[in-house]
């Protein structure tokens, strides 16, 4: 069954469509250069990829029409070196670039308004991931265990950051947050132990719960805006308490030993 992962072998566990006669005709198109689309009405995706460059600019259209990138479209793909993602891209599906273990340089274009769930987990050999402009949020462990990344500029567009992003980026030393960040999402930099020091910019409102675990060399978190922010156990902060924002390096200790398993939350009034 299409979208099911436990029967027929699994196979139609990421399908969009499932033919099951000669008659069904095809919504896939391969192009001239190894590039295979899937056309679903107005809708197009690019599934993946047949042909032997490992450094890649994709297509900037499909029939003159813009595409997403499908889940899992290139995951595993070993010999992957270099991906430019064109403007008329509109979103990196989950998963789409996840253990491409070669994978070095990712460049993104301006049209991309959200990267999926684990869109580059495990990609060990990434060190270099530049933005240009509309991504509007990270997935869940969509950077994760990226363990070459050394530095990441989020563009200004980015309002959250999901579970475990950046978890166990062991090489990430220099993070620069959006100016619309509002979300820094559970365990979000958990295990990055490289990382020295980052600042909050003014419009997070929201920080999870063992976002900083494991930053064993952490010892700066600066709060751009220092009104009241609260911790609490869960997220109904019925019980808050107040925390105090004033110094970097208490902020680095408290959140990354004391509070790591609370959730940080900004508010206009007292709780």
């Amino acid at each position: 069954n299409k979208g099911d992962e436990y029967s027929n072998g699994g196979i139609g566990g990421q399908a969009l469509d499932i033919y099951t006669s000669p008659e069904a005709k095809s919504k896939l198109s391969q192009t001239e250069d190894g590039y295979v689309f899937y056309l679903d009405g107005e809708q197009v995706y690019l599934l993946g990829y047949k042909g032997k460059e490992k450094v890649l600019t994709l297509p900037e259209s499909f029939q003159g029409r813009e595409y997403g990138i499908y889940g899992y479209a290139f995951s595993a793909d070993t010999e992957l070196f270099v991906v430019t993602i064109p403007d008329n891209v509109v979103s990196i599906g989950e998963y789409a670039f996840s253990d491409c273990e070669s994978l070095a340089e990712v460049y993104v274009g301006k049209g991309v308004g959200n990267i999926e769930e684990g869109a580059f987990y495990n990609c060990a050999a990434l060190v270099s991931v530049k933005f240009n402009g509309n991504v509007g949020s990270l997935g869940a462990l969509a950077f994760s265990n990226c363990k070459s990344l050394a530095r990441i500029e989020l563009p200004d567009s980015v309002s959250s950051i999901g579970i475990n992003a950046f978890s166990d980026c062991i090489a990430l030393e220099e993070v620069k947050l959006s100016k619309e960040l509002k979300v820094i999402g559970q365990g979000a930099f958990d295990g990055c132990s490289a990382l020295v020091g980052i600042t909050i910019p003014s419009g997070v409102e929201i920080i999870g719960k063992w976002a900083f675990r494991g930053c064993e060399s952490l010892i700066s978190i600066v709060f751009e805006e220092r009104d009241i922010w609260y911790y609490a156990a869960d997220e109904s902060f019925a019980h808050g308490r107040r925390l105090e924002v004033s110094v970097p390096e208490v902020n680095a200790v408290n959140l990354v030993i004391k509070y790591n398993g609370y959730y940080i939350k900004r508010v206009l009034q007292d709780i």
